[in-house]
């Protein structure tokens, strides 16, 4: 689902895992343009 929603954004999402280290997860997301910002007002 995840993967999906960053996908659909133009994000990209990589996972690594080892036993015993544990999962390091990466969220990369494309840069935004100046002025198109999307703002959450709740």
């Amino acid at each position: 689902m995840v993967a999906h929603v960053v996908r659909n954004h133009g994000g990209r999402l990589e996972l690594e895992s080892e036993e015993g280290r544990g999962t390091c997860v990466t969220v990369s997301w494309p840069s935004a343009k100046p002025g198109t910002e999307e703002r959450y007002v709740g």
